[in-house]
């Protein structure tokens, strides 16, 4: 699931180059975050939106980071109210 996330979160940025050559800002408009939670039952899938976020990278490998997530803007495909707080 980590993983899974991490890939998304990645995968789904388009990053913005912000002067040192080895921090990136996250493009936060043209970001798309996609959740999945499982329980013994069944799951749920949804959108969240991010509020901020960057990555340092240094050999070609991400050495730190930091995303902020706006857990206000969850949203479930099936518009499950009790999920989504409403």
């Amino acid at each position: 699931m980590k993983r899974a996330l991490l890939f998304l979160t990645i995968s789904g940025l388009l990053l913005v180059n912000v002067g040192a050559q080895n921090k990136l800002n996250a493009d936060t408009t043209a970001t798309k975050l996609l959740w999945l939670g499982e329980k013994v039952t069944g799951q749920h899938t949804g959108t969240i939106k991010l509020q901020s976020g960057w990555l340092n990278w240094q050999d070609n490998k991400i050495v730190s980071g930091e995303f902020t997530i706006d857990m206000k803007s969850l949203k479930d495909t099936e518009d499950n109210k009790m999920l989504q707080g409403i």
